[in-house]
């Protein structure tokens, strides 16, 4: 049994989850989000699937929490939007969506010169990495990592759970190049500063999926220049007219 919530709030059905969503995330369908929800009308056939490419056994009763918000530790600053929060038992995993992102900007840029403010807000997630780390990190030591990555560590570790998982899962459509070598040398990269922590697994799982006509022909109405193809967009999710998806590859594991 799944419990499904949206920025906390409790849903009933995948269609108030979609309906939940502020419109304008679905303009483009190139944005994750949208194959991101497409794997999730089947919920429970995702859960096993997921659990197998990670090699964990698949839980009776999980809660399922949509862009899950984790506010600075210290400083002043945006929360942390998860794209999902899974948790059961004594686990926590994260899980984050790429289908045409570009690299997120390091810690370094992010920083900028002298802000003092981001020193003690990069500060707060430090903190709340070091509970599930087996050495400790300094924020220098972060620097060239992706900003993102560490405060989706850092929200992977603000709550009490023996293990954490912090997932990317990379949409391949066949159709562009993914960028699965940085996002590899990201993880290898944090995995090594926390001391290979059993606390805090990390992994990417490559999904294929192959475009429904549907679909094609929204890609081909964004690449020709329309816009605003949300209601499109939306009733595609609905009506499970997008896609098909090809299993789950683990890329990596640590």
């Amino acid at each position: 049994m799944m419990a499904l919530r949206y920025n906390r709030k409790s849903l009933g059905s995948f269609k108030n989850l979609v309906k939940s969503y502020p419109p304008e995330e679905f303009n483009s369908p190139f944005r994750s989000t949208v194959p991101h929800l497409c794997l999730w009308r089947d919920h429970e056939q995702f859960i096993v699937s997921f659990c197998q490419a990670l090699d964990i056994i698949p839980p009776a009763h999980f809660q399922a929490s949509f862009e899950y918000q984790v506010a600075p530790a210290r400083g002043r600053g945006k929360a942390s939007h998860t794209d999902i929060m899974l948790e059961w038992d004594d686990t926590v995993v994260t899980i984050e969506a790429k289908y045409t992102e570009p690299p997120y900007q390091t810690v370094r840029k992010w920083l900028g010169v002298g802000n003092s403010n981001k020193r003690l807000v990069l500060e707060g997630w430090r903190e709340l990495i070091s509970h599930a780390a087996v050495r400790s990190i300094r924020p220098d030591d972060v620097l060239n990592l992706s900003y993102q990555l560490i405060h989706r560590c850092a929200s992977a570790c603000h709550l009490d759970a023996r293990t954490r998982y912090v997932v990317y899962v990379l949409f391949d459509d066949g159709s562009r190049k993914l960028n699965e070598d940085y996002y590899l040398d990201q993880f290898k990269s944090i995995d090594y500063l926390l001391g290979h922590s059993p606390g805090l697994k990390l992994a990417l799982i490559r999904i294929p999926f192959r475009p429904k006509p549907a679909y094609l022909d929204l890609q081909k109405e964004w690449t020709g220049g329309g816009r605003s193809l949300r209601a499109a967009v939306i009733d595609g999710l609905l009506k499970d007219t997008l896609m098909e998806f090809d299993g789950f590859q683990p890329l990596w594991i640590s």
